[in-house]
């Protein structure tokens, strides 16, 4: 929760700050030859119109950098910022072992319900979304466990035996979806 009201205080300052900067759109220009563009990396581009002889300059305003007006965490934050990543992995591992045992007992729907509680305090953690991928499969609900097991995959990381477990299961549920 810490970690969270840490991140929207952050975007509250980044985005805050980018609208008070004063900084206001130029005026339209009377020249219908200058076309303003979204934003890109490139400060000017030119581009041939379709009266011959003539080019188009596309021009991109610059933006500021936006990290420009945002603190730096302390230790002390930083350390409290850790301290509250390892409790919310010890919640989450501790609810994937209970859905475990729902698994076991063949209790598909409890097991998914402690899953998806486990999941709101951590999306991104792979085996929450691997387990959640085996129960839909068990349940017949091909598509959900294929989609599960691609979202674990994505976030598996250089875990191999996690993203071989998630390559059976969409493998399992492609072959009962068609």
């Amino acid at each position: 929760m810490k970690l969270f009201c840490l991140a929207m205080i952050a975007l509250v300052l980044l985005f805050g700050n980018a609208c008070r900067s004063g900084v206001q759109a130029p005026a339209p220009q009377e020249n219908p030859q200058v076309i303003r563009a979204v934003p890109d990396t490139s400060s000017e581009v030119h581009k041939t119109s379709e009266v011959p002889g003539q080019s188009t300059k596309l021009l991109a305003p610059k933006s500021p950098p936006l990290r420009k007006n945002i603190p730096e965490l302390s230790k002390k934050e930083t350390t409290i910022l850790d301290r509250d990543r390892r409790a919310e992995r010890s919640v989450t591992q501790k609810l994937l072992r209970q859905a475990q045992q729902y698994m076991q007992q063949a209790k598909w729907k409890q097991a998914a319900r402690v899953l998806e509680r486990a999941l709101r305090i951590d999306s991104s953690d792979a085996q929450l979304w691997n387990a959640l991928a085996q129960i839909h499969l068990q349940q017949g609900h091909y598509q959900q466990a294929e989609n599960f097991a691609k979202k674990s995959n994505f976030l598996a990381g250089g875990n191999h035996s996690l993203k071989e477990q998630n390559e059976l299961i969409i493998q399992n549920a492609r072959k009962h979806q068609f």
